[in-house]
């Protein structure tokens, strides 16, 4: 995941774990990870933000590696990237969540780009506060004010997976463009 902002302590403490399971998997193993496959157990790490799954993840592809099993090392790859590609916002994971100060595990975080799609195509996007509560779910303009994380629920994003893997909000109809302010005069 290509951080072109800054990381939350949340997400360094995340990474910082990542980088430390792998160098550790390394040395005990006498093994080297590819900058890619190092990237990827980031990129996992900041989603999930999950010290189990990634420690997991870390040791399940060092097996594979120190096994020269590249059908493995593939395997758990394209399991990692399926993880990740579930969550509605690709730009804000579970780290980042948590640092937040939400800690209840009910929300996918989104950005407010992301929430304002959501909510155009009628789903209930919840803006979530530091504190760790959420409100009911809110409008167009609620969103616009509100200048923190935003969440959906993990069960109505499920849903809409369901419904169709991959969205496209303008090939099925759901998209409809802004809504522009008019002038009075």
């Amino acid at each position: 995941m290509a951080m072109n902002r800054n990381m939350t302590m949340a997400e360094k403490e995340v990474w910082d774990y990542a980088q430390k399971q792998m160098e550790r998997a390394e040395q005990r193993e006498n093994i080297l990870f590819t900058e890619e496959q190092k990237e990827q157990v980031l990129e996992y790490a900041a989603m999930t933000g999950d010290d189990y799954d990634i420690r997991k993840m870390v040791r399940d592809l060092a097996d594979a590696v120190r096994s020269l099993n590249e059908e493995k090392v593939d395997e758990i790859l394209w399991n990692a990237r399926e993880e990740i590609d579930g969550f509605p916002d690709r730009s804000v994971g579970m780290a980042e969540l948590k640092g937040y100060g939400y800690t209840a595990d009910d929300m996918f975080p989104l950005r407010q780009e992301m929430a304002l799609e959501l909510h155009r195509v009628g789903e209930k996007v919840y803006c979530l506060q530091s504190d760790g509560s959420h409100g009911d779910y809110v409008s167009r303009e609620m969103i616009l004010e509100h200048e923190g994380l935003y969440g959906i629920e993990k069960e109505a994003w499920q849903r809409m997976q369901e419904q169709g893997d991959e969205i496209d909000f303008e090939e099925t109809g759901l998209y409809q463009p802004p809504m522009t302010d008019l002038d009075r005069d």
